[in-house]
């Protein structure tokens, strides 16, 4: 062996001692990661609470200026009232007296058309005075003219004839006294009707004008009732938006109390949830280091690893959270045991290498035993990096572990590689439905509701890398995956002895044609 070529031995204790310290870099990483995302918590809790707080103190001064314009509002419209009531009285009296009025003109009215009436028999009475005066008129002219015949006829013999003539003119004038007394009577009388009619129509003009002077008072207390209900509709409406204002406040409030609420039970929440997140990854990782002395192979530790795994992700009522766990290494054809060797018999990997089903966990009865699986017992890996893209989920993990595929299918052991640099990197799918990494969508993911997928890997002494998928059900955030870090390093220390030792597999069997295979490849193992 060459001075400047590291043994197995060495490279070993090389591995071993990175990987304490790796597991000290990542519980302290876990430590301020825990200890910031406390303070974020808190400074964001503060940040939203004093938010809040203040919304609700704005909240609240809005609520007590509305409460005041409520009042203002409420004093505004009851003025409003109170004018409106006001003018409703002065209609009331108005009404009042124009019903009297009208009463009274009714009376007058009617007084009026009795006079009316008087007047025109008076008008009729006066007519026929007029005819019998016509009628007395013309016997006067007659007597006179039949006089002076006779006068000149009988010349000095005027006796008796004129005496007789004398008589009926005097009683004609006699009666002409007397009618024309009558109408003399009648027509003061008429005067007395008219003066009664003017008199009366006086009145009735006085009361028309009264009650015109009330209608038009009335009708200005109208306006002024018209004018007080538009204040009093304006007020009505103000009142309505301040009351929505002040409605639309208190839900405000409301909001923002929930809000409070909700923030305070968010923030304890995700307390609670950090401090379980690193109770169950201190409780793994304990576990894992406290691996059990009675393990004699690779196979069966990789059990107990990956039971560990499975058993410590539940959810608060105790139900499993992962459907499947699963730990693989890659290993050259000589190291298969006879269930591998005879999965890979029809499909030879060109590079020689397999990775191979070390141990499985999960909520089906098939996925509890690596000789079940149909498609995964020795996946075998391709000469290249191009060629492994069609595996999309092995591509990404290797690449996320930072280490060149060559150095997978080809490893070196005594290169000088350093076991942190391995195992840093990790693979996570936060969303499996529709992710290019996970090709089994509809028999796999979706049936079983798979929500996130996280897988870790590292190296061994030998040079072979394992790998860990976890298929959760719960999702899984970065910050829990940076978290579960220490997986990779406490996986690596306890398949360390076994990889120094060379014991992989339980049955410790060897296929001879497969180790004259490797042997004729140049094959390191």
């Amino acid at each position: 062996m060459n001075m400047g070529k590291k043994t197995q031995e060495e490279q070993s204790c090389d591995f071993e001692r990175e990987g304490w310290k790796f597991e000290r870099r990542l519980m302290l990483e876990l430590i301020d990661s825990s200890q910031n995302l406390v303070e974020s918590s808190l400074s964001s809790y503060k940040t939203g609470m004093m938010q809040d707080l203040e919304q609700v103190s704005e909240i609240l001064d809005k609520m007590v200026s509305g409460v005041g314009e409520v009042a203002d509002a409420a004093d505004t419209l009851l003025s409003a009232v109170t004018a409106q009531k006001g003018h409703l009285d002065s209609i009331a009296a108005g009404q009042t007296s124009i019903d009297k009025n009208s009463q009274s003109g009714v009376e007058a009215m009617e007084e009026f058309s009795l006079s009316i009436e008087n007047l025109g028999e008076l008008s009729s009475l006066l007519k026929a005075m007029i005819a019998d005066n016509h009628d007395i008129a013309e016997q006067l002219h007659l007597l006179s003219i039949n006089g002076s015949i006779e006068a000149a006829r009988a010349g000095t013999v005027v006796g008796a004839p004129f005496k007789v003539v004398a008589q009926e003119i005097s009683n004609l004038s006699t009666k002409a006294g007397e009618i024309i007394s009558r109408q003399e009577d009648s027509v003061n009388h008429i005067g007395e009707v008219i003066e009664s009619l003017t008199s009366g129509n006086k009145e009735i003009v006085d009361r028309i004008k009264s009650n015109g002077a009330t209608i038009a008072e009335a009708a200005a207390s109208i306006q002024n009732i018209n004018n007080e209900m538009g204040q009093i509709a304006s007020g009505a409406e103000e009142l309505s938006a301040i009351s929505h204002q002040f409605s639309a406040a208190i839900s405000q409030m409301q909001q923002a109390v929930e809000r409070l609420q909700e923030n305070a039970n968010g923030f304890f929440l995700s307390l609670q949830n950090e401090f379980d997140f690193n109770k169950t990854v201190t409780s793994i990782f304990t576990k894992l280091i406290t691996r059990p002395e009675e393990t004699t192979n690779m196979e069966e530790m990789a059990k107990w690893i990956i039971d560990t795994i499975y058993n410590h992700f539940r959810d608060e009522q105790g139900n499993h959270t992962l459907a499947l766990a699963r730990l693989f290494v890659a290993l050259p054809e000589e190291k298969l045991d006879s269930t591998a060797a005879q999965a890979i018999r029809n499909k030879q990997s060109a590079s020689g290498r397999y990775l191979c089903l070390m141990a499985t966990k999960g909520s089906e009865a098939a996925w509890n035993e690596r000789t079940r699986s149909v498609h995964h017992k020795a996946i075998s890996l391709p000469r290249s990096q191009q060629e492994l893209e069609i595996m999309p989920m092995l591509a990404e993990m290797f690449r996320n572990m930072k280490v060149d595929y060559q150095r997978i299918i080809s490893p070196i052991i005594n290169d000088d590689f350093s076991a942190a640099s391995l195992t840093d990197g990790y693979m996570l799918v936060e969303e499996t439905v529709g992710s290019r990494f996970i090709p089994a969508q509809d028999d796999f993911i979706k049936p079983y509701g798979i929500a996130s997928e996280l897988g870790y890997g590292g190296i061994l002494p030998s040079g072979a890398i394992f790998t860990c998928f976890l298929f959760s059900k719960s999702p899984i955030s970065h910050h829990m995956a940076d978290g579960l870090r220490l997986l990779s390093s406490a996986i690596q220390q306890a398949l360390l002895p076994f990889d120094l030792k060379g014991l992989y597999w339980e049955e410790q069997g060897v296929v001879p044609e497969l180790v004259t295979t490797a042997a004729a490849k140049g094959a390191i193992g």
